[in-house]
């Protein structure tokens, strides 16, 4: 008896707790997820940069070498694991972002496996836009044998109704299917023909698509970008 009745209130606190995460979603009315091989943490970094200076009240999340919260004054703020590194992060980090009350949240990816990836993108976050940076040859182990793979990984976690932004180094044919399944707008990127650094032009390029997708003014967006680009310039 006493067994059926820890699970009831097991339960009981999973059903609220679920409850409560979809609560908390529906007040972020941009959610951001940043997925690929290579230059998440950047891309994640430049689109809350973006936002911000257009006027979006953001929150980050990257992940890269250590986990960091990068909070809507562009602070950078360690985020304290208290085990191994595990997908219900993004719980936690939805919680600070609702308590924040901030208009958009980027989040990094931080799974491989990629049906961890599906549920981070569309049952922890529900993205409004989803980004694949690229599609490399790594991680095959986890992925796939192929690029080919890789990309279908990737493309498993396309917004529903959203935008899919997605890098020059993306098969395109996989991730459009996924596009059409979840009723998304593919957005294909080139990079940026200003920043003399071919990486920020990239990454910058897809920030800046990510931000205008999240409806930030344009000519806002387009200031902060070319702002970004002069200091790479300068090696600021």
């Amino acid at each position: 008896m006493i067994y059926l009745v820890l699970l009831l209130l097991v339960l009981g606190y999973l059903v609220v707790e679920k409850r409560l995460h979809e609560r908390r979603l529906r007040r972020i009315p941009v959610r951001i997820h940043v997925n690929g091989t290579r230059g998440k943490t950047a891309v994640t970094q430049l689109a809350a940069e973006l936002l911000r200076q257009a006027g979006v009240r953001t929150l980050a999340k990257t992940t890269g070498d250590r986990p960091l919260l990068h909070a809507p004054d562009g602070r950078e703020l360690p985020l304290p694991r208290l085990g191994p590194a595990r997908i219900q992060e993004q719980v936690r980090v939805v919680r600070m972002a609702a308590g924040a009350g901030v208009e958009a949240l980027v989040v990094e990816c931080m799974a491989l496996d990629p049906h961890l990836q599906e549920i981070s993108a569309t049952t922890m976050l529900r993205a409004t836009v989803g980004a694949v940076t690229n599609v490399r040859p790594d991680h095959f182990e986890v992925m796939g044998p192929s690029l080919a793979e890789a990309a279908e990984a990737f493309a498993r976690t396309a917004p529903a109704g959203g935008a899919f932004v997605c890098g020059a180094e993306c098969p395109l044919p996989a991730l459009q299917a996924a596009a059409d399944r979840r009723g998304s707008i593919l957005v294909p990127v080139e990079p940026l023909p200003g920043p003399a650094d071919p990486l920020l032009s990239e990454n910058l390029a897809l920030a800046r698509a990510i931000a205008l997708r999240a409806g930030a003014p344009a000519d806002r967006v387009e200031a902060a970008a070319q702002r970004i680009a002069a200091r790479g310039a300068d090696g600021r």
